[in-house]
């Protein structure tokens, strides 16, 4: 486990509380957080916010001396990447992100969920959405799912029989 990812997702959860801005983790985090135990390496930290609190997120950030890797969305500070995920409401409802609009969210995804991990609990994407997207993206990018994103749906799917 990456100490210093690990304080990055409990000390973000406490901030974005404290502020009142909903979140979600996402991610591979998020899959060990449903599974309660860390299942491998991670490349970031991956969050999911409204697209009406990115601003504020941003001065956050900045605030907390993260640098901008890949603006407008992803940020490093010693070392630890952290990236951002925008959500809004299309015209018919449905929770989309902005430029993959014919892609929308499962229903249920972004609920009040909350899953710890070494006695610390954040909100996280749903076990449902997280498998949606684990095993979509090929379907909507045309490029070949990694080893860790084939291992994380098989987790998935484990997980969601079990629930």
């Amino acid at each position: 486990m990456s100490d210093a990812q690990a304080t990055v997702i409990v000390d973000w959860a406490r901030r974005l509380d404290a502020a009142g801005i909903e979140y979600w983790l996402f991610g591979g985090w998020a899959v060990d957080y449903h599974a309660g135990r860390v299942t491998r390496l991670h490349e970031d930290v991956d969050f999911v916010i409204w697209t009406r609190d990115h601003e504020a997120v941003i001065e956050m950030l900045r605030a907390a001396d993260f640098a901008p890797l890949r603006p407008p969305l992803a940020f490093i500070r010693s070392g630890v990447e952290f990236e951002i995920t925008l959500i809004e409401r299309a015209q018919d409802g449905a929770i989309v992100t902005p430029g993959f609009e014919d892609w929308p969210w499962d229903a249920g995804t972004f609920g009040d969920e909350v899953r710890a991990l070494n006695g610390y609990p954040v909100r996280v994407v749903s076990v449902a959405g997280l498998l949606a997207v684990k095993t979509g993206w090929e379907a909507h990018f045309g490029e070949p799912p990694r080893p860790q994103d084939l291992a994380d749906a098989q987790l998935l799917q484990q997980l969601q029989v079990s629930d």
